[in-house]
């Protein structure tokens, strides 16, 4: 799962300041697995790997699941998650 941040800095870091940056982050989110900034459009992307994907998946999954069994008629278009589309992967 990546999510993406506004940082409203654009502007190339120094060497010290990634090595802040990423003290500050992993101090702060253990769980992250890593991240990368833009200084062209300012974007920090904080990255927690394929872990908290499958998570949601098999939760969703189990969801549908249950739903299939009652309402077998029914058919999964769209999974939308904190507003993004992903591909339903049956």
């Amino acid at each position: 799962m990546r999510v993406v941040l506004n940082t409203g800095v654009i502007q190339d870091l120094t060497s010290n300041q990634i090595r802040t940056l990423d003290s500050r982050i992993r101090t702060r989110v253990p769980a992250l697995t890593g991240w990368s900034y833009s200084p062209l459009t300012g974007e920090l992307v904080l990255d927690w790997g394929d872990i908290d994907d499958n998570t949601i998946r098999t939760k969703a999954r189990n969801a549908w699941n249950n739903l299939k069994t009652d309402y077998p008629k029914i058919a999964l278009r769209l999974l939308i998650f904190l507003e993004m589309i992903k591909e339903w992967e049956e």
